[in-house]
């Protein structure tokens, strides 16, 4: 695996935030300690079954899963439904969920550090087997260590952590197929 400095980092960052200014894909660059990181957020569409809507989130603050505030959630989800085409077959209810990316610079490894995760309107977590569901990933081809939870570096929050050697594997399942 192929290594890089800090600066070197901070430098490529600052270039890609740079080139994607005038697309669609709005990166950013954060600094936290001193360090800069990169930072990317996407909303996404998540089919919701009426019945399983819950049961895929855990609440960071009770440190529960949101079962305990199902009455509450389904009111919620009512005004995160997506307005569906009128000639549309697809029935199912949709929730918005946002997506947050970060990128870090790993010093140990000295590479890139991807760190990523998904909650709902409501600010629940989404658990890490409908995360799979979600992004259409085959959870059978992910090691355990491939993506984990992990303390966030800066503020020791959960999110996923993809480990350095996989991230580019892990990354074209997720992404889409480019024509290039």
């Amino acid at each position: 695996m192929a290594t890089l400095t800090y600066d070197k980092f901070r430098r490529d960052s600052e270039e890609l935030v740079r080139k994607c200014s005038s697309s669609e894909q709005k990166f950013r660059t954060e600094e936290s300690d001193q360090r800069i990181f990169l930072k990317f957020e996407q909303t996404l569409v998540d089919e919701v079954d009426d019945d399983e809507c819950d049961e895929h989130e855990f609440n960071i603050e009770n440190n529960i899963n949101s079962e305990t505030k199902m009455e509450e959630e389904d009111e919620n989800i009512t005004s995160d439904l997506q307005d569906t085409d009128e000639n549309s077959t697809n029935s199912r209810p949709s929730r918005l969920i946002t997506a947050e990316y970060q990128v870090h610079y790993c010093e140990s490894y000295e590479v890139p550090l991807l760190l990523a995760r998904y909650y709902s309107s409501s600010g629940n977590l989404l658990l890490v087997d409908h995360i799979y569901k979600l992004l259409k990933m085959n959870a059978a081809n992910i090691g355990i260590d491939d993506i984990s939870i992990s303390p966030h570096p800066v503020d020791d929050s959960p999110w996923l952590k993809v480990h350095p050697c996989r991230t580019s594997e892990i990354m074209s399942t997720i992404l889409p197929k480019s024509d290039d």
